[in-house]
């Protein structure tokens, strides 16, 4: 694939952004007249794996999800949604890897990928002081019982005596 550049909005005459996940400052004279040269910029990743850049205009600093950058440069901006990394790696960050999602889609990404590693505590179904089922998790059993996961943890928490007409615990 050949490369593309665009300006990065807010930054234009200063940075560039490809479609295959790189930053280049543009040649340009500095405040005391010196010539700057076009350069690709260093990216830096974060301890949540995001490949990020810091950009400089006006004497401020911000730094940048690069991921971000190329789908707004490439694809526009979309209110209330968020960037999937199609194959799930976080620092590939090449135009066709990226698509706006809601955050929804994007959470169910994460799960059915194996992407969220979070751990899964087993749930048990009580009523009237009767063992009814056991399921691998909230999210499971809301799915069987159409009782909401947050219901069914705040009652594992002890912050909600009943979800659904039901009790619940985790399982030890």
């Amino acid at each position: 694939m050949q490369e593309v550049w665009k300006d990065i909005s807010g930054y234009e005459g200063l940075y560039q952004v490809s479609n295959l996940g790189r930053i280049k400052s543009l040649e340009r004279f500095d405040s005391l007249g010196r010539k700057v040269h076009e350069k690709i910029r260093k990216l830096q990743i974060t301890p949540h794996g995001y490949v990020t850049v810091d950009l400089k205009s006006n004497g401020k600093r911000q730094t940048y999800n690069v991921h971000r950058l190329v789908a707004i440069a490439f694809m526009g901006y979309e209110k209330d949604k968020d960037i999937n990394h199609i194959d799930g790696n976080k620092q590939n960050n090449r135009l066709e890897n990226l698509e706006w999602v809601t955050r929804r889609e994007n959470m169910i990404h994460a799960w059915d990928t194996g992407l969220n590693k979070k751990k899964r505590k087993p749930v048990i179904q009580f009523k009237a002081g009767k063992k009814i089922a056991v399921f691998a998790s909230a999210y499971d059993a809301q799915k069987s019982t159409k009782v909401h996961a947050p219901h069914i943890c705040a009652c594992c928490h002890g912050k909600r005596k009943t979800a659904g007409g039901y009790t619940w615990n985790y399982a030890e």
